[in-house]
C-alpha cells in the first residue's frame, strides 16, 4: 500500500496523512501500537469470565470480528 492509496481509503489528503506520517517507519510503528493496544484491551474486555474456555473462544471470535469489521466500521464495538 502506498500512502497515496491510504490517503485515498482514508479520506485524508496527502498533506493531512504527511501531518501523522513522517515515514514508513512511522507509519510500522502506528501499526504496532493498535496491535499491541489490542492484544492486550481485548482480552481484559472478557477477563470478569471463569471459564477460561469460553474467555479463549469469545477472545477469539471478538478479534475475528473485529478484523472483518474495521475496514467497514463507522463506530467502534462495544460488548454488553
Amino acid at each position: 500500500m502506498s500512502l497515496r492509496d491510504l490517503s485515498r481509503e482514508s479520506g485524508l489528503s496527502m498533506g493531512g496523512l504527511y501531518g501523522y506520517i513522517k515515514t514508513k517507519d512511522d507509519l510500522a510503528a502506528m501499526i504496532e501500537d493498535v496491535v499491541r493496544y489490542c492484544s492486550c484491551a481485548i482480552p481484559e474486555r472478557f477477563s470478569a469470565c471463569a471459564d477460561p474456555q469460553v474467555r479463549l473462544a469469545a477472545t477469539c471470535a471478538l478479534t475475528v470480528f473485529l478484523g472483518e469489521l474495521a475496514p467497514t466500521a463507522s463506530a467502534p464495538y462495544t460488548i454488553e
